[in-house]
C-alpha cells in the first residue's frame, strides 16, 4: 500500500489491547460519543440481523454486496427454565442461603430438591414432598460418589447444580496455617471438584458456584477464603472450556447469610461502603445471570464512594473505576500545570510549557529517552494517531484542569502551536508579561553577572 500511497501512513493497533491497557481512555472516547448519539449527530451503523438457523441466507445476502452497514448474526438468547420434572441439587442446603434458595427452586416449579449437607438428616422445616435431604461431606470424594448413585437410581435426572456451601477461619496472615488454610477451601474447592465429576453423565441446564466479593475485591483477615472462592471463578471457566455449563458468582454479603451473622465481618463491610445485598434483590440478579448465561458475575451492593477512600492506594483499578482516570495521590495535593505556570516568572513559562509538552508527546508517541519530539513539526507527522491525540487531550485536561477541545491537535497542529494556544487563550496569561524598562534590563542583567 506504502507504493501506491506514500503520503498515507498506517499504524496498526488492537483496540482490546487499548481498552485493557488505558481503559481511562475508551471511557473518555465513549463520554465524549454518547451525547452526539443524544443529540442524534451520530447514529449506529445500519444492519441486517439473520438467525443463527438461518445463517445460510445471511451469507447469500452478503454475497450480493448490495447491503449497507453490517451484517448480523443473531444467537437466541437463554431461555433459563426451572423443568418439574428434574432434580435440582443445592449444596449448602440447610443454610440461610440454601433455603432461600429452596424456596425460589420451588416457586420457579421445581419438584425434587437435594439439599445436602453435613447436618441434613437433623432438619425437616420446608416441604418434605419436594426436597429431600441428605447429610454428606461435600469435600469427601467417596461419600459423594455414594450419594450420586443413591440419586441417579432414585431420583428424576439432574439439571442443576447451586454450589452454595462454605465456612469461615479468618485470621492475619501471620498467624495464617495450612490447617486454616484447608478450611475454606475444603468445601469450596472440594466440593465444586467432586460436583463436577459427580455430574460428569448429567446434561445440566447451570452448574452454579457461589463465590464471594473477597475473590473480586479482597478482604482482610480473608487470604484463605479467597483463595478458595478464585478457584471458583476459574473453575467456571474450566468447564466453559469443556464444553459445560458453569457460573460463578462474586457475592456480596446477604442480608441473611455467613457474612451477616458474623457481626465484625458485617461491620468491617459497612465501613467499606458495602451493604448487604436483599434476598429478593440477589435472587433477580441471579435469574439475570442464568438467564444471559454468563460465567462470571459480581453482585455487590457498594457506594464506590466510601469503598474508593478506604483502599486509596491499593488497588489502582478502583480508582479508575470510579474516577475514570489514574489515582491522585493521597498525600499533600500536588500543584496542578496551571498553578506551576502561573506563579512561574513571564519569561519561563513558554519553555515550561513546551518542556512538559514534548516529554508527554514523546512519551505517548513511543519515542526513546534520548529523543524528543520537534515542537514544530506537526504531530500527526511525528506519529500521532487518533487514539494518541485523544490520550495527549486527556492527560492536558487533568495536568491543567480544564476541558480542552476534542480537535485539539487539528486545531493546534504542533506542539508549539499548542502551547501558545494554552498560554493565550486558555490561561489567558498573554497580558502577564511585564514591560521591562531600558534601565529594568540592565539592572537584572547586572545581577546576573555578579
Amino acid at each position: 500500500m506504502a507504493q501506491i500511497r506514500p503520503d498515507i501512513h498506517y499504524y496498526p493497533f488492537d483496540i482490546g489491547m487499548v481498552g485493557n491497557e488505558s481503559p481511562e481512555m475508551i471511557q473518555s472516547i465513549f463520554h465524549q460519543m454518547m451525547p452526539e448519539f443524544d443529540q442524534d449527530n451520530l447514529a449506529p451503523l445500519p444492519y441486517q440481523s439473520f438467525q443463527l438457523d438461518n445463517i445460510v441466507s445471511a451469507f447469500r445476502y452478503m454475497a450480493q454486496a448490495q447491503h449497507f452497514g453490517k451484517v448480523v448474526v443473531s444467537i437466541q438468547e437463554s431461555s433459563f427454565q426451572i423443568h418439574s420434572h428434574a432434580t435440582y441439587i443445592i449444596t449448602g442446603g440447610t443454610g440461610a442461603l440454601g433455603q432461600i434458595l429452596t424456596k425460589w427452586l420451588i416457586q420457579k416449579g421445581a419438584s425434587c430438591i437435594v439439599c445436602i449437607s453435613r447436618h441434613a438428616d437433623t432438619y425437616n422445616d420446608l416441604d418434605q414432598n419436594k426436597i429431600v435431604y441428605k447429610s454428606c461431606d461435600v469435600s469427601c470424594e467417596k461419600s459423594m460418589k455414594h450419594l450420586f448413585d443413591e440419586i441417579h437410581q432414585s431420583l428424576p435426572p439432574v439439571k442443576g447444580v447451586i454450589h452454595a456451601a462454605g465456612t469461615l477461619d479468618d485470621c492475619s496472615m501471620i498467624e495464617q496455617t495450612w490447617e486454616r488454610f484447608e478450611t475454606p477451601m475444603k468445601p469450596k474447592i472440594w466440593g465444586a471438584i467432586n460436583l463436577h465429576q459427580c455430574t460428569q453423565k448429567c446434561s445440566l441446564d447451570f452448574f452454579v458456584m457461589f463465590s464471594s466479593s473477597a475473590s473480586l475485591l479482597g478482604s482482610a483477615g480473608q487470604s484463605n477464603y479467597a483463595f478458595a472462592n478464585a478457584f471458583l471463578d476459574g473453575f467456571a471457566q474450566h468447564r466453559r472450556f469443556k464444553g459445560l455449563c458453569g457460573t460463578s458468582i462474586n457475592w456480596g454479603p446477604w442480608e441473611s447469610g455467613m457474612a451477616v451473622s458474623v457481626s465484625q465481618i458485617n461491620r468491617n463491610m459497612t465501613d467499606k461502603g458495602i451493604s448487604p445485598v436483599s434476598a429478593d434483590n440477589a435472587i433477580a440478579s441471579l435469574e439475570i445471570i442464568l438467564d444471559k448465561d454468563f460465567s462470571l458475575s459480581g453482585v455487590i451492593d457498594i457506594d464506590w464512594h466510601i469503598y474508593e477512600k478506604t483502599v486509596e492506594g491499593q488497588f489502582e483499578f478502583i480508582q479508575t473505576l470510579y474516577h475514570g482516570r489514574k489515582k491522585k495521590s493521597s498525600q499533600v495535593p500536588q500543584q496542578t500545570l496551571s498553578d506551576q505556570l502561573m506563579q512561574a516568572q513571564a519569561e519561563k513559562r513558554e519553555q515550561m510549557i513546551l518542556s512538559y509538552l514534548q516529554k508527554t508527546g514523546s512519551k505517548i508517541a513511543g519515542y526513546e529517552d534520548n529523543q524528543h519530539m520537534d515542537v514544530n513539526k506537526p504531530l500527526i507527522d511525528a506519529g500521532f494517531d487518533s487514539l494518541m491525540a485523544v490520550e495527549f487531550r486527556n492527560i492536558l485536561n487533568q495536568a491543567l484542569n480544564t476541558s480542552l477541545p476534542a480537535t485539539l491537535i487539528f486545531d493546534y497542529p504542533t506542539l508549539q502551536h499548542v502551547a501558545d494556544y494554552i498560554l493565550d487563550d486558555v490561561l489567558k496569561l498573554q497580558h502577564d508579561n511585564i514591560d521591562l524598562s531600558e534601565k529594568d534590563v540592565m539592572d537584572e542583567i547586572e545581577s546576573l553577572l555578579k
